[in-house]
């Protein structure tokens, strides 16, 4: 199995670059239905794909360059219907969080313009392909987004796993990790572990798609991120009772996304080799991108962090080398044999889920 090693040394470059990146936008690319279906993994239950020129659009800031990104947010043509270009357009500029200043070196040590220091051609503009995909469907379904920059370094194979961070949607490490994975060759495989925002308004009727647009339920059946499941006469009588209210996936799902965070860092890794070996095996080493042959690096932050780290205690078949986690969250295992003391003293209930603290 390769080494973390044949990545650049994770040194405070790293921790630079990780904390101001950015990623694409949609615009003016085609979709493609995938040809060959079985490649996929089976629990993929739809996919697209789209190209980036890396000047009109691009994988690392959405067509805006690196100038754009530290300015206003780019606005919708009509603000009460944007497209799915337009909202990934906004996730990708609020992802980077550059509009609030330059301190701390950004675009002269760190982000989308510059690597290891060195300014980049083009802006901070990647060009490449987007593969987004969804697995599972309405309240059970996660959502995945891998890019595979056209420079992707086939001799040396890597893959930046970067599942999201809070309640975040898929796009949200676009500005942490995606820039130091493109910037270095790498594919870079997001998720929003299940809890991307989604809702469900009983009064309209309007749920939201998988891609952020949103609509009358009978317009995205099938393809609704969250659903809170009422038949109509339901739905018409809690709005009788309780008007105006909304359901949210997190809130009201019924489901337990923490439970299977490693579960889809390891899948959005998973789809990542596939969709190298579908459609990127001209120049792939001997035997296709596999464990093996592909360094792959997990990382994240907050719960994020925590769904990496989970990731590399799930990870049965070697398809993890190296996990990158900023302040994780985690639930621990009982601290059996662990004492825990802050300021001399010892704390008699460390590592209790958050509802014991609130309790």
């Amino acid at each position: 199995m390769p080494s973390a090693g044949r990545l650049p040394a994770l040194s405070r470059p790293l921790a630079l670059a990780l904390t101001a990146a950015l990623v694409s936008p949609l615009a003016h690319a085609a979709d493609r239905t995938p040809s060959a279906r079985s490649a996929l993994p089976s629990f993929i239950s739809e996919l697209t794909e789209r190209r980036y020129d890396g000047r009109s659009d691009d994988l690392l800031t959405a067509g805006l360059g690196f100038a754009g990104l530290r300015g206003p947010m780019p606005r919708a043509a009509d603000p009460d219907r944007p497209t799915a270009a337009e909202l990934r357009r906004q996730a990708v500029w609020a992802s980077a969080g550059l509009s609030a200043g330059s301190g701390g070196g950004l675009g002269r040590l760190y982000g989308p313009d510059v690597d290891r220091g060195r300014p980049v051609p083009g802006d901070g503009k990647v060009a490449g392909v987007e593969y987004r995909a969804v697995a599972g469907s309405g309240a059970h379904s996660v959502s995945f987004v891998v890019q595979v920059p056209d420079g992707f370094d086939r001799a040396r194979p890597c893959v930046v796993a970067a599942p999201a961070t809070g309640l975040g949607g898929v796009y949200s490490m676009v500005g942490t990790a995606g820039a130091w994975g493109l910037h270095h060759r790498c594919a870079v495989a997001y998720t929003d572990k299940g809890m991307g925002p989604a809702f469900d308004d009983p009064h309209s009727g309007t749920v939201m798609g998988y891609d952020g647009t949103t609509g009358p339920r009978a317009r995205l059946h099938g393809r609704t991120a969250f659903d809170a499941g009422l038949s109509d006469a339901e739905r018409a009588r809690f709005d009788a009772e309780h008007p105006y209210r909304v359901a949210y996936k997190m809130a009201h799902s019924g489901m337990n996304p923490q439970a299977t965070w490693g579960r889809d860092v390891l899948r959005s890794i998973r789809l990542a080799l596939a969709v190298l070996n579908r459609d990127w095996r001209a120049g792939a080493p001997g035997g296709g991108y596999t464990p093996a042959s592909t360094t792959v690096l997990a990382t994240g932050v907050s719960n994020g962090g925590g769904a990496a780290v989970a990731a590399g205690e799930e990870d049965r078949g070697g398809l993890v080398d190296a996990v990158v986690a900023s302040e994780p969250q985690l639930n621990l295992a009982p601290l059996n044999g662990v004492r825990v003391r802050q300021g001399g003293r010892a704390v008699p209930a460390a590592g209790l889920p958050l509802i014991r603290y609130n309790a």
